[in-house]
């Protein structure tokens, strides 16, 4: 009894800390599985991916087959809200969606859990801060089991050491990210070399996470996360 009660203990912590962590950013989508995607105007368009336009990493335009009409319709990302596609090939490989065991327990009410779990990657619209000013963006959502109080977007230009591990990225190996809090109003970038120096000024609203981790490394940035994410 003890042996199964101390397996059980390993395999629920297990589950938390693989719940923690950001997923693997994709690149390459599905032709041949329905995108689900919401317009700014509520318009709800179901389709295939025809073509994925990109501009210095970025996606600009989308051409989808709707699913209805059979007919190619081409959509500017600033038009988009939501959008959730199917990896393909090797990233859909990459991708672990085990994370999602707990979905009547995220913070963000608006994802779609059930499109998670069959594997789908959730793009959404936000303002990031650029070097030359503030954009609207389509951004790849890859922290959706802890966005309730902070979102964690895929930097298109972040430059990676090394790849991640069976779809689940290996913090540290990611050297930028786009950071959103509830009560921000535009994307920043966050970059490894600078993450000590802004620790304190970013988790400023839960003492209890800057005490419990007061090391402030990087690689741990998803266990900072989900903490903060609980903490308000």
């Amino acid at each position: 009894m003890k042996k199964v009660f101390l397996l059980l203990t390993v395999f629920l912590s297990l589950q938390y800390l693989v719940a923690q962590q950001f997923l693997a950013p994709s690149k390459r989508f599905s032709k041949t599985k329905i995108s689900y995607i919401t317009l700014n105007d509520d318009t709800i368009l179901n389709g295939k991916v025809e073509k994925i336009y990109r501009k210095k990493g970025k996606i600009t335009k989308i051409d989808i087959i709707e699913e209805t009409s059979e007919e190619i319709r081409s959509l500017e990302a600033k038009d988009i809200k939501y959008m959730y596609l199917m990896p393909n090939g090797l990233d859909k490989l990459r991708k672990t969606h085990d994370i999602t065991h707990n979905v009547s327990k995220w913070g963000d009410k608006e994802l779609n859990p059930n499109y998670i779990h069959e594997g789908y990657v959730c793009f959404e619209t936000t303002d990031v801060q650029l070097k030359k000013g503030k954009k609207t963006l389509l951004m790849q959502l890859i922290n959706p089991t802890t966005s309730g109080n902070v979102k964690i977007y895929d930097d298109p230009w972040a430059i990676k050491s090394s790849s991640g591990i069976g779809g689940i990225t290996v913090s540290s190996s990611i050297l930028s990210y786009y950071i959103l809090k509830s009560e921000d109003k535009v994307a920043t970038r966050l970059k490894k070399k600078h993450y000590k120096k802004k620790f304190d000024d970013i988790w400023n609203k839960c003492d209890k996470l800057k005490s419990e981790y007061s090391r402030k490394k990087w690689k741990n940035i998803h266990e900072h996360v989900a903490f903060y994410d609980k903490c308000l």
